[in-house]
């Protein structure tokens, strides 16, 4: 699962895989920003999302979070291999390179970065979306003269849904915890 470093959302951290865990370090928020291309904000700081270090190409840019500012090394584009499993490219790169979990590392603490996309299993993520809160809000007015009362009711609906985004690392097309990463 792509993870936050001991859950410390702060600028300059570089992004690591773990065991999935449901914790907050390891969900993400992803907004399309337009024409295909997404931002992945961190949900413990918005602000604060996955940026390719070296804003280039480059074979194993460091994967770190930082403030938003739209810069194209904060941008990514996710690439669909046809059995629900998803490249995750960046636009500084043009789309050549993608989040790569380096040296195909299955350990905990392996470093997320940027390697040219081949569609490797160290490259392929899969996305489980989590709806948003419902929010109801109801409205009563109640008249009597002469005064006038309005009651305003607010229901809030959370799913208790994890969002992880996570590999199939032994190549089963399976993801699950015999994966351990991503």
């Amino acid at each position: 699962v792509l993870d936050i470093p001991d859950g410390k959302a702060q600028e300059g951290i570089g992004i690591q895989q773990w065991g999935t865990n449901g914790a907050t370090a390891q969900q993400w928020k992803v907004t399309e920003v337009s024409d295909g291309y997404y931002k992945i904000a961190s949900v413990i700081n918005e602000e604060l999302v996955l940026t390719v270090k070296s804003n280039d190409s480059s074979n194993g840019s460091a994967i770190v979070l930082s403030k938003y500012t739209g810069a194209d090394n904060q941008l990514f584009r996710f690439e669909e291999d046809g059995t629900g499993y998803y490249g995750i490219t960046s636009k500084c790169s043009k789309n050549k390179s993608a989040l790569d979990v380096y040296d195909w590392s299955t350990e905990y603490g392996g470093v997320i970065n940027q390697w040219e996309y081949w569609g490797g299993d160290c490259q392929l993520w899969k996305a489980i979306l989590v709806k948003e809160p419902q929010v109801t809000q109801t409205t009563t007015q109640i008249t009597t003269p002469p005064t006038t009362q309005t009651t305003v009711t607010t229901t809030v609906t959370a799913t208790t849904e994890p969002t992880f985004m996570y590999g199939d690392l032994n190549d089963d097309k399976i993801a699950d915890l015999t994966d351990l990463t991503l």
